[in-house]
């Protein structure tokens, strides 16, 4: 995943990039080698996973709407099994539209999210 990481980083030399980094192997690997970023970031490794996220989700987006940065792409290992582990990079913002309509204006999909069936908690009643 470090070897693609740097391949997409000499892939875009010509242009600023922003390195946000989590967990010490990737902070280390980034240390030790000189790369195209203009900025580099590391985030921590402590504390909840959730925690970590939000706070790297917030500010990436905060910086997306402020325009201080116009793509944010997600790299990490998807794990197949103890011994394959592939490498995987999306672009998360900006969000890039799926299928098309024939005149290429207007929404390209409609999505609808409503919240599921609520469920009462335990899912067995009492026996009394």
């Amino acid at each position: 995943m470090l070897r693609d990481s740097l391949r997409f980083l000499r892939g875009a030399a010509e242009t600023s990039v922003t390195l946000v980094v989590v967990g010490k192997k990737a902070r280390d690997f980034y240390r030790r080698r000189p790369s195209p970023s203009s900025r580099r970031c590391s985030g921590s490794s402590t504390g909840s996973p959730i925690r970590i996220a939000q706070e790297l989700a917030n500010g990436l987006i905060e910086d997306y709407l402020a325009e201080e940065v116009d793509e944010v792409h997600l790299m990490y290992n998807e794990f197949r099994s103890v011994a394959v582990q592939r490498p995987v990079r999306h672009q998360l913002l900006p969000i890039e539209a799926t299928g098309g309509t024939e005149g290429g204006e207007g929404p390209q999909e409609e999505y609808l999210y409503e919240p599921g069936p609520r469920r009462s908690w335990p899912p067995c009643s009492r026996a009394t």
